[in-house]
């Protein structure tokens, strides 16, 4: 949201319809000229294509109150794993296979059917050492139809092979591998990775990593 104003706006109302409900977001402030940067949260209660809208109320300016968007939700979630040579990795399998809405499968990085990669919506290069030109054009063509790809680099990798992928991407790139000892004090359960992960956490989990 942008305010192009010399003056702040305060105690802005935002709010979502989606699904024929109105759901407030609650009211924001943004200072003269400047751009806030925000995400909403969205429970989709429906399967294909889904419609929504976000409004804000700025008297007397309001025809550019509302902003319209749409979004495909699809039937399952495809998402491959590739490695070299490993197998299916039993900790990827058991966080997709555990819900229904997830479809999980494995390919050896060197039985990859091109041809397929845009069927899926999330590619897991898991461990990988290399990327082979064929696969990385393979992938940057998939990604142009909205293939979302997950990268963990092996411990050898050839860090100039996965950042000339990278970079055609115009993605951050990686730096050589490096084994230091981290010391955490607590675990922010707050973060969305670990929202879910963990059903008790005991009070003296070691957190020396």
């Amino acid at each position: 949201m942008t305010n192009n104003s010399e003056e702040d706006a305060e105690n802005i109302p935002l709010s979502l319809e989606y699904n024929k409900e109105i759901l407030p977001l609650g009211k924001f402030n943004i200072r003269a000229n400047s751009t806030v940067i925000d995400t909403i949260d969205i429970r989709i209660k429906s399967k294909g294509w889904n419609e929504a809208k976000i409004s804000l109320k700025d008297y007397p300016v309001i025809f550019d109150d509302d902003y319209y968007f749409t979004f495909n939700v699809p039937e399952k979630i495809k998402v491959l794993n590739i490695n070299e040579s490993k197998g299916i990795n039993r900790y990827l399998s058991s966080a997709f296979g555990s819900d229904q809405y997830f479809e999980f499968d494995y390919t050896d990085i060197n039985k990859v059917d091109y041809s397929s990669l845009s069927k899926n919506q999330l590619v897991i290069l898991e461990d990988i050492e290399s990327i082979s030109t064929g696969l990385s054009g393979s992938l940057i063509n998939a990604m142009k139809n909205g293939l979302n790809v997950l990268m963990f680099p092996g411990k050898n990798a050839n860090i100039a092979s996965l950042n000339s992928f990278l970079s055609s991407v115009n993605s951050n790139i990686f730096s050589e591998y490096q084994e230091v000892t981290l010391e955490a004090n607590n675990l922010n359960q707050s973060e969305f990775v670990l929202q879910d992960v963990f059903d008790k956490i005991s009070g003296n989990i070691p957190l020396l990593q």
